[in-house]
């Protein structure tokens, strides 16, 4: 006689990737909740999903980024996906320029990105950055039980920065449908690097008029102790 086993239905989810559903298989559907990008301006949806467009012509995609994700706080443990791997790098080819993807998220937990090193030539964003997924579920005839997927938002940000994505599942396919719409949509989430040539000075302009007039002082003063010397010697 054959036992029976209760089966539990577990979904994860991830960002800039479809839901990859419980059978663990991951999915290679980019949606760009993610963007690293420079900070000339901003980025959002077109309607297309997953395309991510500039609002500003000198706003740059940027590759190279390396991030950590933390769960639970911006100090708690360190997530690794299912190959062992606990630092993410954004992309830098083509359409997919600057985007983060993380697969094997759960819903209903905090995570925290923070950038650990910087894409070449900019500064360190080291500004922790929440990440949420909210999911809907349904009872399941087979299962009876509260864990038919049928919705699900990816939450990066918190306050007037946050981004929010919305999807609609289809149990019965595994199909996942971008459904942001000028309504619900908001922009993707653009983390920002200054890049190293651009940052501001933190003395401004009158402590180099100071440092400049310091040397001078102190030139003219070495100049009038030597000529005192010498005319002391004679």
């Amino acid at each position: 006689m054959k036992e029976k086993f209760d089966k539990t239905k577990h979904y994860t989810f991830g960002i800039d990737t479809a839901v990859t559903g419980w059978s663990e298989s991951e999915s290679s559907n980019p949606t760009g909740e993610f963007v690293k990008i420079n900070d000339k301006g901003e980025i959002e949806f077109a309607q297309t999903p997953g395309e991510v467009i500039k609002t500003e012509t000198l706003v740059e995609f940027l590759n190279g980024a390396e991030f950590q994700l933390h769960i639970g706080s911006p100090t708690g443990p360190l997530f690794t996906d299912k190959t062992g791997k606990d630092t993410f790098t954004t992309a830098g080819e083509g359409n997919l320029a600057g985007r983060l993807q993380i697969v094997g998220l759960d819903d209903n937990v905090d995570y925290y990105l923070i950038e650990t090193k910087a894409p070449s030539g900019y500064s360190i964003n080291n500004k922790p950055v929440k990440v949420r997924i909210n999911a809907t579920y349904e009872t399941d005839s087979e299962t009876n039980k509260q864990d038919k997927l049928v919705s699900y938002e990816v939450v990066i940000g918190e306050g007037e920065g946050v981004a929010v994505t919305h999807y609609n599942y289809n149990s019965t396919t595994g199909e996942t449908e971008f459904i942001n719409t000028p309504d619900t949509a908001s922009n993707p989430f653009g983390f920002k690097n200054t890049q190293l040539a651009n940052l501001p000075s933190t003395g401004g302009i009158g402590t180099t008029i100071f440092t400049i007039g310091g040397c001078a002082i102190m030139i003219i003063a070495s100049g009038l102790f030597f000529a005192s010397r010498r005319k002391a010697a004679k």
